[in-house]
Formats: structure tokens, sequence, C-alpha cells
């Protein structure tokens, strides 16, 4: 039973990835591959605060988010003001710098041992220190993360998002500050992932330089594109997929050396699957149903 709430709390934790990321790449278009740094940023972030610090776990998780956008500035602002392609390189160097950084920092972060003994979180008192418990935190946490996200792709802000996403220049003729937008969102969307870094710091009560990988980067990216570019619910639900989906391996009977590459294999197919015959993804960008479920909520295109 245990085994389940755990895939049920890493699904929570996806789904704060998906629907930031959603943020950057499907509302706005900016492609970018550094998700992953910026998830590892938050839970190296919320470690240290926790086992250097001893501070309570939301300020952790404050610290996470704050730091975690304040890294974003070094490329984004930089890239963003030149040409989106120049995001894409500036990414894919941040990504591999950060890793660079979690190796040979060791002084604050041992470096390939990682940072083991990550307290279980304590909020008023009350200990989340099993999976229920914690299931139940990394539920409010996604929900917190996932309202946000829905708020601004639903604003004004997110229609500008849009409009840099379509037409770039026709929104910048319409009097709109196109980079000041594209800092920002990016800047939310990294903040958000450092939040769930935080929160996977503390419930694997381990972290190491290995776990923020760029394949974690494009695992996120995976489940954008198979929930549906552009749809908030529909990155959810594609977090939900790829963490459920490839667990049903464990049930096979295959040799424990080739469940890593059977499961990667699965990822593969399922996103090229996507991507041909599927290209919107689970939910596309503002179907029907999910604009009634919007407007029940109190949000409007």
């Amino acid at each position: 039973m245990d085994y389940l709430y755990t895939v049920a709390i890493l699904a929570c934790i996806y789904a704060i990835l998906s629907s930031s990321f959603n943020l950057i790449l499907g509302l706005t278009g900016l492609f970018a591959l550094s998700h992953a740094a910026f998830y590892g940023i938050g839970a190296y972030t919320a470690a240290l605060f926790d086992l250097s610090l001893q501070l309570p776990f939301l300020v952790g998780v404050a610290a996470a988010m704050l730091i975690a956008g304040a890294c974003s500035l070094l490329i984004s602002v930089p890239s963003l003001r030149i040409a989106g392609d120049y995001l894409v390189i500036a990414s894919f160097g941040f990504q591999f710098l950060v890793y660079a950084v979690f190796v040979n920092v060791k002084s604050l972060t041992k470096g390939p041992a990682g940072l083991p003994g990550i307290h279980a979180p304590e909020i008023l008192g009350m200990r989340f220190d099993t999976p229920q418990s914690f299931l139940l935190l990394a539920a409010a946490m996604a929900f917190l993360a996932i309202a946000a996200a829905a708020r601004i792709s639903a604003s004004p802000f997110g229609r500008i998002l849009r409009g840099v996403r379509e037409d770039e220049i026709a929104t910048r003729a319409l009097g709109k500050d196109v980079v000041r937008a594209k800092i920002l969102v990016f800047t939310v969307g990294s903040m958000l992932a450092g939040g769930a870094g935080a929160v996977f710091a503390h419930h694997s009560s381990f972290i190491s330089p290995d776990m923020f990988l760029l394949d974690e980067s494009i695992y996120i990216l995976a489940m954008v594109l198979v929930g549906g570019a552009g749809s908030i619910l529909g990155s959810v639900l594609g977090a939900l997929v790829l963490v459920v989906l490839p667990e049903a391996l464990r049930f096979l009977d295959l040799p424990s050396v080739l469940v890593g590459q059977a499961r990667q294999m699965l990822y593969a197919v399922v996103l090229l699957g996507f991507l041909l015959y599927r290209p919107q993804g689970l939910i596309p960008e503002w179907s029907r149903p999910v604009e009634r479920i919007f407007a029940r909520l109190g949000f409007s295109r």
C-alpha cells in the first residue's frame, strides 16, 4: 500500500513540474531544456535549509522558489532579449552547468554522494512522516501550484502570452512588453519547479546530482506534449499518465536490469505515438469541457 502512496506523491510532484513547464512551453511557446535544473536547485536549497540551518519546511519551500526564480534570470534576461533560439542554447548549457555545480561544490552538495537525512516536513506541529500524511501535503502543494498556473493561463496576462506564442511581432505592435512577459513567465515557471524540488527533497529524504539530469527535463517535456501543450489540466493528466503507466512494468516478469531500459522505451513509444497520431495531446488547449471546468472554478478565458 505504501508503494501506491509513493506513486501518488510522485504524480503530485510531477503535476507541479508539468503545469509549470506548460506555462513556458505550451502557453508562451518558449522552448527550454532546463526545467530539471530549477527542480534540482529547489531540492538542494530546501535540503540545505533543513540540514544546515534547521529552518521550517515552509521557509525552505519559499527559499527554494525564490532562489530558483533568481537563477532563471541568469538565462532568461540575456537570451530572451535577443531571440528565442538563444533560449534553447542557454537553457541547455545551464542544465549542464547546474549539474556541474551539484557535483563539484562538495562543501555544500557533498558531490556525487548527495545529501542524505533530509527530515520529514513539519507544519504547525504536525509532522508529515508517513506516506499517507505526505500525500495530503503533496496534493495540497500540487493544487496550489496548478491553481496558480490555471489562473495565469485564464488571465489577461495569459492572453498576452498566447499572443507572444502566435505572433510576437503583432503582440509587440499592440504595445505589449513582450520581453517582460517572457521573462516573467519563465521566472514564475522556474519558481514553481523549485517548489516541486523542495517537496521532492523532503519526500525522498535523499537527493543527488543524478536525479536532475537532462533526461529529467525531457521527461517533463514529454508530459506536456502528451497532456496537451497550452492546456494546464492536460499537462496534469500527462504527468499522471507518464508516472503511473510505466509502473505497470513492475508487475511483468522482467529481469531487474531490463526494467529501466523498458521504461525508457515505453516513454519513447508513447511520446512518438502522440506526436504522430494526436499532436494536440490528451486535452487540447481550451477544449469545451475544459472551458466549462474553468468557468465553474471562477476563471474566464
